[in-house]
């Protein structure tokens, strides 16, 4: 019968003595019940060194790290006609190692061309973990490319025409830093941070002039526009790192995180940047995680709102969801003097607040909550959200201080896939609480949860 136990006694005293081994055939364990200790398996077995090398013979010498190509990621090609007009691009990467781990090198290599602009993007990545403590260098350059775009109608000779412009903004972040771990014990650590960073801007204004009844292009000028003044930053960073939280497939299920972050920056503008970020993940019910996290990040110090950096963003799918730059209309924005969006203002600043909280739990729970892989063979977490922030600057005060700047909220439903190990789709259908003319919309990102 299943889960019965039984239980056996000697109760004869010779018996419990035991008896001697004979000396003259030595007892084999491994032989059944009649057989003999002979053959050519048990001779191999009494001569277990024969056939192998003089372990005297060997050369010794002290091991030397040399690196050796561990994978090449895939390479990447693109081109198309956007509203910038067209772009053609494409990207490789490849990573090195030695043979323990201990040096890691990682390069990373794209070109871009995008309406006349041709840019490299590049990183190349050292680390050192053949002691406690971890030092590595990184250098790299990064291009940006943004811009705004409008069509209308004029003249040209006298005839009707179709205009089209469209106005580029290019950054290039050029930097050269040297980074350092120090672990206190599997779970904390202190991480340091110092470098030198570049960032250069351009400004261009195209424009495409079209017959208004045939189609045809009639003309077309490149203008180069005024451009920011470059920047030139001295970085560092010095920062308290905990985690002890259990990665589930899509997300952390289990455990707590936590880090904070002190990042000053002098040259052309001198600020300081503070990060305090906490996450905790609780498992009432097996499977189902409550996640929460709060969050605050600003820039302090005179340059901390300098023109040239772009503001912080409260909208991104990673901090409160149903707030993308894209979601929003001319319409939303109402009508004002000085031509602003107050309604999306308020996204902005140079410091912000950020909660969160979700539960989430594997799509097929309900009915595997006794197998091994409780995700079954594709790795799909849902889960519910309420999302609040706050951005505010020197001039302005959030509303937890006495400020006129509010939280703005949402809820939702979120769902997410892990696709072959390789990355992380996910799907959000938020509802924003502070935008009366905006109903549930979806989202689509590549992200992990928070």
């Amino acid at each position: 019968q299943a889960d019965r136990s039984e239980i056996y006694t000697i109760d004869e005293a010779e018996k419990v003595a035991g008896t001697p081994v004979s000396s003259e055939e030595p007892a084999q364990a491994g032989l059944i019940l009649g057989g003999q200790a002979k053959g050519s398996v048990v001779t191999a077995l009494d001569d277990p060194t024969r056939g192998l090398a003089n372990t005297s013979a060997f050369a010794q010498a002290p091991y030397k790290a040399k690196l050796g190509l561990d994978y090449v990621g895939q390479p990447t090609l693109a081109a198309g006609v956007g509203r910038f007009g067209s772009f053609v691009g494409g990207g490789i990467s490849f990573s090195f190692s030695d043979m323990l781990g201990n040096h890691n090198l990682d390069t990373v290599i794209q070109a871009d061309s995008v309406s006349g602009f041709t840019d490299i993007g590049a990183l190349l990545g050292y680390i050192n973990r053949s002691r406690r403590l971890q030092w590595g260098l990184q250098l790299g350059q990064a291009p940006y490319v943004t811009g705004g775009y409008s069509v209308g109608t004029g003249t040209l000779d006298g005839q009707p025409v179709y205009i089209e412009q469209s106005q580029i903004e290019r950054q290039i972040d050029r930097r050269l830093a040297g980074v350092a771990y120090y672990p206190f014990n599997p779970t904390m650590r202190v991480e340091g941070y110092a470098g030198v960073r570049h960032l250069s801007f351009d400004s261009r204004l195209e424009t495409n002039v079209f017959d208004y009844y045939s189609g045809q292009l009639v003309a077309r000028e490149r203008e180069d526009l005024p451009s920011l003044d470059s920047l030139t930053l001295g970085e560092g960073s010095l920062a308290l790192v905990r985690d002890t939280s259990a990665f589930g497939a899509t997300s952390p299920v289990v455990g707590q995180r936590f880090r904070l972050e002190v990042s000053p920056v002098v040259g052309s503008v001198n600020y300081t940047g503070v990060l305090a970020d906490f996450r905790q993940y609780l498992m009432p019910v097996r499977l189902v995680t409550l996640a929460g996290r709060l969050m605050h990040f600003g820039r302090y110090g005179a340059g901390g709102e300098d023109p040239r950096m772009s503001p912080l963003f409260l909208g991104y799918p990673s901090q409160v969801r149903g707030y993308d730059f894209g979601s929003f209309s001319a319409s939303e924005c109402g009508s004002t003097a000085d031509g602003s969006c107050p309604v999306f203002d308020r996204l902005l600043g140079s410091r912000m607040l950020v909660a969160n909280a979700e539960i989430r739990m594997p799509l097929l729970t309900p009915f595997r909550a006794r197998k091994r892989n409780p995700y079954g063979p594709v790795p799909i977490e849902i889960g519910a959200f309420f999302d609040a922030g706050v951005a505010w600057d020197s001039k302005t005060t959030p509303s937890f201080a006495g400020g006129e700047r509010d939280f703005v909220k949402s809820v939702g439903a979120v769902a997410r896939v892990n696709v072959f190990g390789i990355l992380i789709f996910e799907i959000d259908y938020a509802k924003p609480l502070d935008r009366p003319g905006k109903g549930a919309f979806f989202q689509f990102n590549f992200l992990a949860g928070f």
